[in-house]
């Protein structure tokens, strides 16, 4: 795990700036949508357009910007980007490089070597989280405001959970088959789907039934802990866990 996390550290670098520079640069926002302006601006617009956007009339306060402008959209596109990358690279990407039967022919059992791949990758993506949380921190004292460190911490949870998910598809794929086109098209296809159901669904009654499928009904942007929620994902995860393992073990790997 640590080796893979040495192999990675520029990566990890790079967008742990980033996120945090995401985070201040929010932040720094905040002011202007405070005043109203963007505010009534984006109140004129169709309200289909208005249910894609979220409830503006939270934006003016720092707790509903941080959740709606911050951890409804942005985090989880950008850190699921990131945990689709990492899983994918971990897996297939290695596989095709035959850095994976160079690992099988050490004496590493199958499990052990998959096991440690999700770690470090579960290592990642905590950091990116991390990355999100001190530039928004950081954004807070330029601006000279507060925010609850427990609802921030509600808030990073969930981000972590739903990302880590739509990362774990991509390791079941990667496991299953070893192939890069399906260990990221597919998380990518189904996150793209998603998220396009989830914020359709208060327009078109007929999607309620179909959006439960999606993953971002199960996640809040709430500064309050939903349970329910939050046990649905990590059984998600669990499950996709046991899966990649199962396949992992029992497939041929592809060697060069």
């Amino acid at each position: 795990m640590t080796k893979i996390l040495f192999q990675k550290r520029f990566v990890i670098l790079w967008w742990f700036f980033g996120l945090c520079g995401l985070g201040v640069l929010m932040m720094y926002f905040f002011p202007a949508f405070k005043s109203g302006n963007i505010v009534s601006s984006f109140s004129s617009l169709p309200p289909p357009v208005q249910k894609l956007i979220g409830d503006t009339t939270s934006w003016t306060t720092i707790s509903g910007y941080i959740s709606q402008q911050i951890f409804s959209l942005r985090v989880p596109l950008l850190v699921i980007i990131l945990s689709i990358y990492i899983f994918s690279n971990l897996t297939s990407v290695d596989e095709r490089k035959g850095i994976t039967e160079t690992s099988l022919a050490l004496n590493n059992s199958r499990s052990k070597i998959l096991i440690n791949k999700i770690l470090a990758a579960f290592v990642i993506i905590i950091i990116g989280i991390i990355a999100i949380d001190l530039g928004i921190l950081l954004g807070l004292h330029l601006i000279h405001y507060t925010f609850s460190y427990h609802q921030l911490l509600i808030l990073s949870l969930n981000s972590f959970l739903i990302c880590l998910d739509f990362g774990l598809i991509s390791l079941v794929f990667g496991s299953l088959s070893g192939r890069a086109g399906l260990t990221i098209g597919v998380p990518s296809v189904f996150a793209f789907l998603s998220y396009l159901l989830t914020t359709m669904v208060g327009t078109v009654e007929s999607l309620k039934t179909v959006e439960k499928l999606s993953l971002f009904h199960y996640y809040s942007t709430g500064l309050t802990i939903n349970k329910k929620y939050i046990l649905i994902l990590v059984i998600f995860g669990f499950f996709a866990l046991i899966i990649s393992l199962i396949g992992f073990n029992r497939r041929d790997i592809r060697t060069n």
